[in-house]
């Protein structure tokens, strides 16, 4: 009986704070989602059940902020991800000052989000910044990064490129240091060639360290929106409005405490069910 006494005082702590800071606002969050909650009154002033879903559902501005985020979680990820494995291939290996190069290459990741949309604001700035400036200097278009609808997209994207392609690199190189030496020595004494051991030996091996750098950075850039909200505003138009950008418009601009806790929700189900489907019908190892 004191075991269980004391199992019980020692999981206390945690347990409280799992309650407090992840089910209660969920479940409050759920409540709010059912209501009309301006934000001015910052108060329940209507009970309306599942009219905040409902007019969610029928939202195009909705389904266009899901489209952009599905859109840039995959560009994104798939080009951090191609970087990092090519980076951390390359760097598996001596090369002269690839310890420092290494270093410097994480630096972007180091930095807050705020300050890389703040650098990257100025440097694609449409009449001052150093992008358009080189351009110029080379009698090449100078185009408006920001502030038009092809451009912008592309350009959101890269940043988040630039700033997360390291994790990537510095996730598989981990998992390319980890990997047994035996099969890839044995592979050589049998004539293999660079591209079969790697085709054929290390992919294999590397796939589970694959799918764990992949999810936790696609998990991440779902919530994407430091950078929006520094360089573009979601705009031109809607262009570039995520779904955290679409939750943020909903709550503090429109005031609409309801309405943004129904799409949050909705939110959450709708990518939980794609990440669902996904571990379902991965390849098996």
């Amino acid at each position: 009986m004191k075991e269980w006494y004391a199992v019980v005082l020692l999981l206390a702590p945690s347990v409280f704070l799992l309650f407090s800071v992840i089910l209660f606002p969920l479940v409050f969050s759920y409540y709010v989602s059912l209501t009309n909650f301006p934000l001015a009154e910052f108060r329940v002033t209507e009970w309306v059940g599942l009219d905040n879903y409902i007019s969610t559902l029928e939202s195009p501005r909705f389904w266009h902020s899901m489209t952009f985020t599905g859109t840039f979680v995959i560009i994104a990820v798939s080009i951090e991800f191609f970087l990092g494995l090519g980076f951390a291939l390359l760097f598996d290996r001596e090369i002269v000052g690839g310890k420092v190069i290494r270093s410097l290459m994480l630096l972007p990741m180091l930095m807050s989000p705020l300050v890389v949309s703040m650098i990257w604001k100025y440097m694609l700035h449409v009449d001052v910044g150093i992008v358009n400036y080189i351009l110029r200097s080379f009698n090449l278009p100078a185009p408006a990064w920001l502030s038009v609808e092809p451009y912008a997209i592309i350009s959101v994207i890269l940043i988040d490129v630039w700033q997360w392609t390291p994790f990537m690199f510095l996730v598989l190189t981990a998992g390319l240091v980890s990997l047994p030496r035996e099969p890839i020595e044995a592979a050589l004494i049998d004539g293999a060639t660079k591209y079969q051991i790697f085709r054929y030996v290390t992919l294999p091996l590397l796939r589970p360290v694959i799918f764990v750098a992949i999810m936790l950075r696609a998990m991440d850039a779902l919530k994407v929106f430091d950078i929006l909200y520094i360089t573009t505003r979601g705009g031109p138009g809607i262009a570039t409005e995520s779904l955290t950008y679409y939750i943020f418009n909903l709550a503090l601009v429109r005031r609409s405490i309801g309405l943004s806790c129904a799409a949050s929700i909705i939110a959450v189900f709708l990518v939980f069910g794609l990440f669902s489907l996904y571990l379902k019908f991965k390849p098996k190892e």
